[in-house]
């Protein structure tokens, strides 16, 4: 086994400034030991992919994600004294069971999500196929509220029954954002994080293990510089993808009415009368949860 960590500047620099949620994922190589290489890549400011760490394994099994979500653990954990601190990060998978198991053992404090896509993928192996099931699989996984998750919840009992059951030793907090935790500010429910970094190394990975491991560290060093001049460039204290969502959020609310409570609060119509959420300026959140889960207003 091998762990390629580039510590200082990878784990600095995700502890400081990106979102505290890392997709974990493993990829087969094209070399003549088929050796798995290990990945865990987070989110930058700007939402692109920021790798954090790589390791070399022989197998992609329990005994070898124990072995990578220990070292990873301890590094993340570097200066930080804080118990409370520590545990806030959130871990997404597409839910291997080696992984799953590693996880019970190495990471019990930390929330952890799996990728939707790949629940979709083994609903539908379960003979629950169709549009009519995937929009409501859909509807529960995107709603931001218990209620919300409810219904949809509820219109799938009600369409199939086995269907509901299916769900029934699938915990929400892993796949629905309505029982997601706010502290990672990040409401991704794909593991494309992962993909993008797989194909980002893809001319690596039939290469020797060392000539790889080289190539792998030199993609990840250009990367950052590339972004750090982009950085250099832009005007403002926002980044631009999270300024474009901002923007259309502010495009959408040109169709509400607010109504002031008090100095902080606010009850703002959305449509109808019916359809209104209450917003706190001072603690930065709504009833619908969506700027809590996001941090963006």
């Amino acid at each position: 086994m091998g762990l390629k960590l580039e510590q200082h500047v990878s784990r600095e620099a995700f502890k400081s400034g990106c979102n505290r949620i890392v997709g974990v994922d493993g990829c087969h190589l094209k070399t003549k030991r088929g050796c798995h290489l290990l990945v865990v890549v987070g989110i930058d400011p700007n939402n692109n992919i920021f790798p954090i760490a790589y390791g070399l394994v022989e197998v992609e099994n329990k005994s070898s994600w124990e072995w990578f979500l220990n070292h990873l653990y301890e590094d993340i954990r570097y200066g930080v004294s804080d118990e409370n601190e520590q545990n806030k990060w959130t871990f997404m998978s597409d839910k291997q069971k080696c992984l799953i198991e590693a996880f019970k053992n190495i990471l019990l404090g930390v929330d952890h999500r799996f990728c939707v896509r790949h629940l979709h993928e083994n609903f539908k192996r379960a003979s629950f196929r169709g549009q009519t099931f995937k929009e409501l699989l859909w509807n529960a996984t995107t709603a931001t509220t218990t209620q919300y998750f409810n219904d949809a919840m509820s219109k799938m009992k009600k369409l199939d029954v086995q269907a509901f059951d299916w769900f029934g030793d699938k915990e929400p907090k892993q796949w629905s954002r309505a029982y997601f935790t706010t502290a990672a500010r990040c409401d991704v429910l794909l593991n494309n994080i992962c993909e993008v970094f797989n194909a980002f190394i893809l001319d690596a990975r039939d290469k020797s293990v060392l000539t790889l491991m080289s190539i792998v560290k030199d993609l990840i060093m250009m990367r950052m510089e590339m972004n750090r001049e982009k950085a250099e460039k832009w005007e403002g204290r926002l980044c631009p993808k999270p300024r474009k969502r901002l923007l259309l959020n502010i495009k959408a609310a040109s169709s509400c009415m607010p109504m002031k409570c008090d100095k902080s609060h606010f009850q703002v119509y959305s449509g109808s009368t019916a359809n209104h959420c209450v917003v706190d300026l001072g603690k930065r959140q709504r009833t619908c949860r969506k700027w809590q889960l996001n941090g963006i207003p």
